[in-house]
């Protein structure tokens, strides 16, 4: 049975190199885990004996200063530490343990890493600097001439760089200057949806339904900074300490939202959600299992005969790209109004669309545009139906409201556990709003302007499935009445009862 080794080094470059280092030879017949903080060492490693710990010397003071170290125990440990006037030591315990040539070994091996890194990043730095002084000068020209440039500089650092260091440099520089910096390797991998920054030293990203952690790290708080002003001030919008949070998007339609200090404890956030550059069809979920053919053709019917649609779900549920394929189920000879925070619907074929977006109040005195003033513009338009992005406030008022005088089919998501629930949290918001209206008559409201709750989620595999289709069909008493169509459970779809409100299927003649 192997015994267990682990290193956990909070510098995670040096993490990974020793841990590739340990891995080959010193240590055969070892397992080597690696981690890059004492708390997810203690959160992982719970009951379990090492064998060895190596551990770098800030971590291993969080180690010990947390108590409790009977959940974690080990036989030996070797803490490194270091020192600004001497040479990285390895200071151990139980020194029975290890012969002194490896802590040699590793010691040299921590030093090189380090100054390998820091001749890596003032070369970096250096290079950023003179192209950007170069281009304020000469004017921005194409990605090629700034390339170039990049080029003419690295070959003209003093020392030997291999062509792989040279290579990493220039698309590092390349990405600071002309891309998001550390992020672009992620934001060019089409299998990931969502980039989470939770600051400039802790990156993680999803891909296919998991959360992994990225390994990569910006070198400064600043450098963060500096890539969050680019992508607002790109999508024309303004964050700032006195405005720290704000929802806006990429260039390539990625939804991003920014929460600068003192409202984040732990710096700058970033979350950036990628979108398929090829947006997903009614067929790729079928496909996938993700919905069955026979719900598919009893929405495309029920989106034909303007049936009002509510889709629910959780966060990273699909929502949005489900909204779009239900737009794609939209007569192509109608007018449609789409209102969003930011821009994200991909709607395609139809040629009588207009785009609305909020707009945030800024410092120069530009005023705010809600998605409430934009849905009540939006009614003056001659619409034949509204689709609103999302509502989360009182914006749901006025989006009854158009449900109710004539806009038939319109659509909108809303964040909720369950289609029920989806229908108490429009209420709730409705009454946030501060309506004159007594609950009684804000349920009829909602009776009366949603036809159709189709709830998404995402299961623990990480699967995104359709769950649940509910008919929304008038009053009980004091309740809003409904009727589950569809549920998926046991892994099939089920259709659970027919419709009752059939007379919209009716006039469309498609029942």
């Amino acid at each position: 049975m192997k015994g267990y080794l682990v290193i956990c080094d909070s510098e995670i470059t040096y993490a990974k190199r020793l841990s590739e280092y340990l891995s080959s030879d010193c240590f055969e017949g070892y397992e080597v885990r690696l981690f890059t903080s004492a708390k997810l060492l203690k959160d992982s490693i719970k009951d379990n004996e090492i064998d060895i710990l190596i551990i770098d010397e800030k971590s291993y003071e969080t180690f010990i200063s947390e108590g409790d170290k009977s959940s974690v125990k080990y036989k030996r440990v070797v803490v490194l530490s270091s020192d600004k006037n001497s040479d990285y030591i390895y200071k151990y315990q139980s020194a029975k343990v290890l012969k002194s040539y490896i802590f040699d070994d590793l010691r040299k091996v921590r030093k090189s890493l380090i100054t390998h890194k820091e001749k890596e990043k003032d070369i970096k730095l250096r290079v950023k600097e003179k192209v950007q002084n170069k281009l304020l000068i000469n004017g921005e020209g194409s990605d090629n001439e700034t390339l170039k440039t990049i080029d003419e500089f690295i070959e003209s650092e003093d020392g030997v760089l291999s062509a792989s260091e040279k290579n990493d440099i220039r698309n590092k520089v390349f990405y600071s200057i002309r891309g998001l910096d550390v992020l672009e390797e992620l934001i060019s991998d089409e299998s990931i949806t969502e980039i989470m920054v939770n600051s400039e030293n802790m990156i993680f990203y999803e891909k296919n339904g998991k959360l992994l952690n990225s390994y990569k790290c910006f070198d400064s708080k600043e450098q963060l900074l500096d890539i969050i002003r680019k992508i607002v001030s790109d999508a024309n919008r303004t964050v700032n300490v006195s405005s720290p949070i704000v929802d806006a998007r990429l260039k390539n339609g990625s939804r991003v939202n920014v929460v600068l200090e003192p409202v984040s404890i732990n710096g700058p956030t970033l979350t950036i959600r990628r979108f398929p550059k090829n947006p997903i069809t009614a067929e790729k979920l079928i496909m996938t299992g993700s919905i069955s053919e026979e719900i598919v053709n009893f929405l495309r019917k029920a989106v034909f005969a303007g049936y009002n649609i509510i889709i629910s779900g959780s966060t990273g549920s699909g929502k949005t790209s489900f909204l779009n394929i239900l737009t794609s189920f939209i007569p192509k000879d109608e007018r449609i109004i789409t209102i969003e925070d930011s821009a994200e619907l991909k709607i395609m074929g139809i040629e009588n669309l207009v785009r609305l977006e909020s707009r945030n109040a800024t410092s120069d005195g530009t005023n705010e545009i809600t998605i409430r003033d934009l849905i009540k513009a939006a009614l003056r338009m001659r619409p034949d139906r509204i689709i609103v992005g999302e509502v989360r406030g009182d914006e749901s008022i006025d989006m009854i409201q158009s449900f109710t005088v004539g806009q038939e089919g319109s659509m909108s998501t809303i964040h909720a556990n369950s289609a029920e629930d989806a229908l108490y949290r429009l209420e709730m918001l409705m009454m946030l709003g501060k309506i004159e209206m007594p609950l009684a008559a804000i349920r009829r409201q909602i009776s009366i302007g949603v036809d159709l709750i189709v709830h998404l989620g995402r299961l623990k595999s990480g699967e995104r499935k359709l769950l649940e289709i509910c008919e929304v069909t008038g009053m009980d008493g004091d309740s809003i009445a409904t009727n589950t169509l569809y549920k998926y459970k046991g892994n099939e779809f089920i259709k659970l009862s027919d419709m009752k409100n059939t007379y919209k299927l009716e006039k469309a003649c498609i029942l």
